[in-house]
């Protein structure tokens, strides 16, 4: 593909709390072990709103010992280009790649996702199934949800609580809903989004605001509590309430969310009364990332996540900032976003 490097990439970077600009830098060539892809689609994720609300900086590794620690800087950083859903066609592959060629279609982890074209690690993507469009290869979050159920590994007949109807925990209902568990309960603020969730195969919802969640969980589960409770919120508001509706004795709370604002609950009493098992089962939690992500593209091809369902909102690359303001406020009816290149 000779001349394709004369191009320049268009890259979106946040360069000032909520302002995002569309940049042009040189394409850069693949190193070992990487492909270079031209990105079609790129999903919107709630993860990106620290960075680009100007709250908190970059995720960086770092060596301790001979443990890698990763963490987050509390202070931005600009520019910095963000995303890390994207999904895209094969434009060049680097030394010792063979799994892929050009032409080939992929999806995978990749920072920078919200670009014309971006470099991705061969061993952290995967092809993408030949009858799954590339705007509903949203692998990232698919590999995740894949982890978070196989973490909860319900047994038949366990009472089971998702905490939080938005995009992660729809797809978590949807998958649970195939378990033979006896009930499927959805909390949510929003009466739209538990309506989502009955659509997803939860069993009961129950809005917190309308109702004292300790007494109806009671009520339903004949006074026990749940036997898995997944926070996917991202607030501790709702771990909280996760705590307080897990059973007593090795009950399950998954926490995969990113609490990424400061908030104060009190926890403490319930998580010694209750003992249970938390699980923090964000990607790093996957025994087999790319299995996982693998799994996760199968399940969507074959109708387990009804991805096309919940995509609400497509931007164009050029309305960026609008995409992010959208993803920021939340407004009602948005449950998923993403961002198309072409």
């Amino acid at each position: 593909m000779e001349g394709k490097y004369e191009m320049k990439a268009r890259i979106a970077k946040v360069v000032a709390p909520r302002k995002l600009e569309i940049v042009e830098e040189n394409i850069p060539k693949p190193g070992a072990g990487e492909v270079l892809i031209r990105v079609k689609s790129c999903g919107l994720c709630h993860t990106d709103l620290p960075i680009y609300e100007g709250r908190k900086g970059p995720f960086e590794r770092k060596m301790v010992g001979e443990y890698e620690v990763s963490y987050q800087r509390d202070n931005p950083e600009f520019p910095y280009a963000i995303g890390h859903e994207p999904a895209g066609v094969v434009e060049d592959v680097g030394p010792g790649v063979s799994k892929f060629k050009v032409g080939d279609r992929v999806a995978g982890p990749a920072g920078g996702g919200f670009a014309t074209h971006a470099i991705m690690n061969a061993e952290k993507i995967a092809l993408v199934p030949d009858d799954l469009p590339l705007d509903l290869t949203l692998a990232e979050p698919l590999m995740c949800v894949t982890s978070i159920v196989r973490a909860a590994n319900p047994e038949i007949g366990d009472y089971v609580a998702v905490v939080g109807a938005g995009f992660m925990g729809l797809l978590v209902d949807a998958a649970l809903a195939k378990h033979p568990v006896r009930e499927l309960i959805a909390l949510d603020f929003i009466d739209e989004r538990l309506d989502w969730a009955k659509k997803m195969g939860a069993t009961i919802t129950i809005n917190p605001k309308k109702e004292d969640v300790q007494e109806r969980i009671a009520e339903i589960t004949g006074g026990r509590g749940v036997d898995i409770a997944i926070d996917i919120t991202g607030r501790y508001g709702g771990l909280d309430l996760a705590t307080k509706m897990v059973k007593i004795g090795r009950g399950k709370i998954l926490i995969p969310s990113y609490y990424g604002r400061a908030e104060t609950v009190d926890m403490g009493t319930e998580l010694m009364l209750k003992a249970p098992i938390i699980h923090s089962t964000h990607p790093a939690y996957s025994l087999n990332y790319l299995h996982d992500l693998v799994t996760g593209l199968w399940a969507t091809a074959k109708g387990v996540f009804p991805i096309e369902e919940l995509i609400t909102h497509r931007f164009e690359f050029e309305d960026i900032n609008e995409a992010f303001e959208t993803l920021s406020s939340n407004p009602s009816g948005y449950i998923k976003g993403i961002v198309t290149m072409d």
